[in-house]
């Protein structure tokens, strides 16, 4: 499973990424009460690799909820 912090590390403002075996996400400090994700296949960093996908969920526990389900879904 994608691990990722609670809610109050990104009402802080604080942005996060991880990764899943050869899977790689991040979670971009949230911007207009959204959290803005991109999950792509390493071994790369994310500025030299192609988006496998992305996805934008509010910034709210129900919001993270989608988002950690987001997730498990683009599991490799």
């Amino acid at each position: 499973m994608f691990f990722f912090p609670t809610l109050s590390h990104f009402t802080l403002g604080n942005g996060w990424t991880g990764s899943l075996g050869t899977r790689r996400y991040a979670v971009d400090p949230p911007a207009e009460g959204m959290l803005h994700t991109v999950v792509w296949e390493g071994p790369n960093c994310r500025e030299l690799s192609e988006p496998i996908a992305q996805g934008d969920f509010p910034l709210g526990e129900e919001g993270l909820a989608a988002l950690r389900q987001w997730l498990d879904g683009q599991r490799p």
